[in-house]
């Protein structure tokens, strides 16, 4: 689901679609003995709240 949604959000932009694309991957990858939440949007309308 996600992976579609950078691609649909990121249309014009490669790096920006690769970018949310890698954010994706270390979302998944998180955990709370190690949190990678630093490759996420920062907007407020950021699909990661962390």
């Amino acid at each position: 689901l996600y992976y579609g949604l950078a691609i649909h959000r990121n249309q014009n932009s490669i790096e920006k679609m690769r970018n949310e694309i890698w954010a994706t991957l270390y979302h998944k990858l998180s955990t709370n003995e190690k949190p990678q939440h630093d490759k996420y949007p920062s907007s407020e309308s950021s699909w990661c709240s962390w």
